[in-house]
């Protein structure tokens, strides 16, 4: 599987952009682009669908899918682009629309994940790490923890060193490493090779094995 998850898209750190343009391996103009929202903030899309057009990918190119709807077949897209918002909300709504398991068997048949802050949180075994250091609450009443479990690890996005300690303790009762992104990083997935990618220190809590 290939995945991007990043903690604010790639606006801060450029590289994180030409990653994903490395993954896609494909003509900008031709990628097709499936960019998943919870809907209601229309200036958020826009910033993201022009990010896209940075990296030369065609406005036309990308469909925008609200999760207002039963989930669309991914077969004709190149990319999966998941924004940020409530993670509980885009967990309630990928399942209440089907889209879980569309984006599984995409990421199976080839297809690339590009996440943003929840939609980074959201591929990992469980999405736990959104209400850490006054993240996310569960407004939707969404029983259970289970991510897409399409990235072995736990993530904490919009990291900053004044978090270190409480990010610390909170690792500390996870059954998973958990990797912290500052918003100028993201983590890549090739198959099984994981590197945290962008600028300044890496921080991985409750460290099982090696992360680049």
């Amino acid at each position: 599987m290939k995945l991007i998850l990043t903690s604010n898209g790639y606006k801060e750190s450029p590289g994180i952009g030409v990653r994903l343009l490395e993954f896609l391996n494909k003509d900008p103009s031709h990628i097709k682009v499936f960019l998943v929202t919870i809907g209601g903030a229309p200036h958020f899309v826009e910033e993201e669908i022009s990010q896209l057009e940075d990296l030369e990918i065609k406005r036309e190119n990308v469909f925008v899918f609200e999760m207002n709807e039963e989930a669309w077949n991914l077969q004709d897209f190149d990319l999966v682009y998941v924004c940020g918002g409530n993670t509980f909300e885009y967990l309630y709504k990928m399942d209440e629309t089907g889209l879980r398991e569309k984006i599984i068997d995409f990421l199976k048949k080839g297809g690339v994940y590009f996440g943003v802050s929840a939609g980074s949180i959201l591929a990992c075994p469980y999405i736990c790490t959104a209400t850490w250091n006054n993240g996310d609450e569960n407004d939707v009443g969404v029983e259970h923890m289970n991510g897409l479990d399409v990235f072995p690890l736990l993530l904490t996005v919009h990291f900053k060193e004044e978090d270190l300690k409480t990010t610390e303790s909170l690792a500390e009762d996870c059954d998973y490493p958990v990797v912290a992104l500052t918003d100028k990083q993201a983590v890549t997935m090739s198959n099984d090779d994981i590197k945290i990618i962008g600028e300044g220190k890496k921080f991985v809590f409750n460290k099982l094995g090696s992360y680049k």
